[in-house]
């Protein structure tokens, strides 16, 4: 009996200690994989970039400009922006601005270099904390509002690389701003789509599509550069008998349906985590452009 019960102490210790063995190297494993995302804690938010090609609105960045605790905002360190109490501290910073001040627009210029390093660099760094940063709204005024054209252009070309950020931290800001922003620009939703004062032969429209004017992709200079890839995609004409919208005449009016289009874009793309993400969080952005 002493020896079945010193034969099972033994095992259970065994099997303790391999536990704790397989647990330490889990541990050590997540500790390497850290310090691989981290690897560089030098890195500051002008590293790797290619300031030459970096313009808004026709003017470069003006540099050593703004600064905090004595460095320039440049050259603030990353790693040191993803440490919480760091953040925190500095976004009180560039909430407190004043107008017409040498310091308005320090929020403006943070957040294009954030933007700048997602643009060329597909920084994942820099988009958690363009995203924790358009949280306040103190920061946001002069922050992602001021460049909302290029980060709208920016996702119509790397819509993927966002929704995968976004799916990794469950957070949407950036692109439910972006498009409740922009979106009414370039799209009609189905309320006007649909507007009896159009006169325009809705009925037989395809439930779920979501429509882009074809004029409106050949005339607006941020949709413009796409053009060439809806070559290939239908056209979805719609007959309007004549009203006081298009001068008392009969038009046909020409639509894409960009939900397909970015449906197959992202079908071979996303995983399945990311998919759900996209469909439950992101599309029901874009409700009320459906058509029902």
């Amino acid at each position: 009996m002493r020896n079945i019960i010193l034969a099972i102490s033994i095992a259970l210790f065994v099997s303790c200690k391999q536990q704790n063995n397989e647990e330490l190297k889990n541990v050590n494993k997540k500790i390497k994989e850290k310090n691989i995302e981290m690897k560089n804690t030098d890195e500051i938010l002008i590293s790797g970039l290619n300031l030459d090609k970096m313009s808004f609105f026709g003017e470069k960045l003006e540099m050593k400009k703004y600064r905090y605790n004595d460095t320039y905002i440049e050259n603030i360190k990353i790693v040191d922006l993803l440490n919480k109490e760091y953040r925190e501290s500095f976004f009180k910073y560039l909430a407190n601005s004043v107008v017409d001040s040498d310091d308005e627009f320090k929020a403006t210029y943070f957040s294009k270099l954030l933007l700048g390093r997602i643009i060329q660099l597909k920084d994942t760094n820099s988009f958690y904390l363009l995203t924790e940063s358009s949280k306040n709204p103190s920061i946001s005024y002069n922050g992602i509002e001021m460049i909302s054209e290029y980060v709208f252009d920016d996702l119509l070309e790397n819509g993927i690389f966002y929704i995968k950020e976004s799916s990794k931290y469950n957070d949407i800001t950036i692109i439910e701003y972006i498009l409740k922003d922009i979106t009414p620009r370039y799209i009609k939703n189905e309320a006007e789509i649909k507007d009896p004062t159009r006169m325009c032969a809705c009925d037989d429209l395809e439930k779920g599509v979501i429509l882009l004017s074809k004029d409106t992709l050949d005339s607006e200079p941020t949709l413009k550069k796409f053009k060439d890839k809806f070559k290939s995609e239908k056209i979805i004409e719609i007959n309007c008998s004549p009203s006081f919208e298009n001068g008392w005449k009969n038009t046909t009016n020409e639509y894409y349906d960009v939900k397909l289009f970015i449906d197959k874009k992202i079908e071979s793309k996303l995983d399945l985590k990311e998919k759900i993400f996209y469909k439950v969080k992101i599309l029901p952005i874009l409700k009320d452009y459906l058509i029902k």
